[in-house]
């Protein structure tokens, strides 16, 4: 049985999460290590780009290959979901402003 295509709009929805919850390229990176079956997946990513590219090139991948990485896909948005305390974005530059509370 063929699995039913992610919306396109689920995947934008996607790579604006991911580049909003993790500034830092080094804390986003250990949540897609941590959060894919297969990490060998970001020895393809140029991790010199800014991190909206990074994420985007990884996003852009996995809805590519669904038929393989569907199933990163829907842990990547599960784990996403579960994200409910925002406190690593405290120590930036206006993150309080912002709508972390201390």
């Amino acid at each position: 049985m063929r699995k039913k295509a992610i919306s396109s709009a689920a995947i934008n929805a996607l790579k604006n999460a991911l580049t909003s919850i993790y500034w830092y390229k080094a804390e986003l990176r250990s949540f897609i290590m941590h959060t894919i079956s297969d990490p060998s997946i970001l020895s393809k990513l140029n991790w010199n780009e800014y991190k909206r590219n990074i994420v985007s090139a990884l996003i852009d991948f996995l809805a590519r290959h669904q038929e393989t990485h569907q199933n990163d896909l829907l842990k990547i948005m599960s784990e996403v979901v579960k994200i409910t305390e925002f406190s690593h974005l405290r120590r930036l530059e206006d993150g309080t402003r912002c709508g972390v509370k201390p």
